[in-house]
């Protein structure tokens, strides 16, 4: 789920006071009680008691975006010339249909139709793939087989956040890596919970079991499913309860009352490079995007990469880019390819 912000946050400001604007600190302490639980406004000072957690967060999520490098050109008439455009596509068509796909960047242009701006800065988001394949190798003045090699691809090509100017291109994309660590810590309390709901469900279930123990009437569990990890005997039914009976005490006492949910929230946003970091990444690629080896006489080419590391293991290279809004294609006629097919 993504959230959307408040106006003023992370508005580009006329002239700021000390490093952050007070309000932006302040809409940021109110979208975060927005993004995950209205309730915590009955807590007295929550205000004062999420300012230092979420200045942090606004101060990391802006140091992060601010050393992206400057936006990359992309245009179909570059592509030849440009390495890095080589390596993201497979060729001059795939650069304009990526372009033309994206609904974002069409709303862009539709909303400001006079004048329509002559370049559009955006976001590409995209995944890095790597795979050991067998190909041919240039070694000296010999030409070798079944030599393995690593293929780097790109696939999942995005392009969202449109912009009128770098500059709004960044803030653009400040506001929705704060809205990720927001989701994150929601993600995170949800979880508990769930998992403090799972654990009473339990607890339920095997106090139930004990008195069917006690009965002398275990049932036919072992017999029927002799791999389950339900216990069968009571001594292992007693330690499985005292296991989630203390589980549960932990998660009671950190969640007994809101304050104690806020902290939680507090703490989630000072975490906030756990949840989202950007890796720099220096690859040596030939013109069919194989990894350079040592003594290899092909030509290659240097190209630095930002990939961002989510919270759950996920990355994606992103890449500021600015390219004409004329090297969008016409939208397609689905009748005119319908047609194509039927007729």
């Amino acid at each position: 789920m993504v959230f959307r912000f408040m106006q003023s946050l992370f508005v580009e400001p006329a002239a700021s006071i000390g490093k952050y604007d007070e309000a932006l600190i302040q809409a940021a302490i109110e979208r975060v009680v927005d993004g995950t639980d209205p309730r915590l406004r009955a807590v007295g000072n929550y205000q004062r008691k999420l300012r230092d957690a979420v200045e942090y967060a606004v101060d990391y999520v802006d140091t992060l975006v601010d050393s992206l490098p400057s936006a990359l050109d992309v245009d179909t008439r570059r592509f030849t010339a440009d390495p890095r455009l080589r390596a993201f596509f497979v060729s001059a068509d795939h650069v304009r249909e990526t372009l033309g796909y994206s609904r974002s960047i069409r709303a862009h242009i539709q909303k400001h139709p006079q004048p329509r701006p002559a370049v559009v800065y955006a976001t590409l988001g995209m995944e890095r793939i790597e795979k050991t394949v067998l190909g041919m190798e240039l070694q000296g003045e010999v030409i070798k087989r079944d030599v393995p090699r690593v293929a780097v691809n790109f696939s999942g090509h995005r392009i969202v956040f449109p912009s009128h100017s770098e500059k709004a291109a960044r803030w653009e994309l400040k506001k929705r890596a704060f809205d990720h660590l927001i989701e994150t810590v929601l993600q995170r309390l949800v979880s508990i919970r769930a998992r403090r709901q799972q654990l009473e469900r339990q607890l339920t279930l095997y106090q139930k079991k004990a008195k069917t123990f006690q009965a002398g009437n275990p049932g036919l569990q072992a017999l029927l499913n002799p791999s389950s990890q339900e216990p069968t005997d009571w001594a292992g039914l007693e330690q499985q309860m005292r296991e989630i009976e203390a589980e549960l005490i932990s998660i009671r006492t950190d969640f007994k009352t809101i304050e104690h949910y806020l902290a939680e929230i507090a703490k989630g946003l000072q975490e906030a490079e756990q949840h989202l970091q950007v890796e720099h990444l220096s690859l040596n690629l030939d013109h069919m995007n194989y990894k350079a080896t040592p003594g290899s006489k092909y030509p290659t080419n240097k190209l630095g990469l930002e990939e961002a590391l989510l919270g759950n293991k996920r990355r994606l290279v992103i890449q500021l880019i600015r390219f004409p809004s004329d090297a969008l294609p016409p939208p397609a006629n689905l009748f005119e390819t319908a047609g194509r097919y039927l007729f």
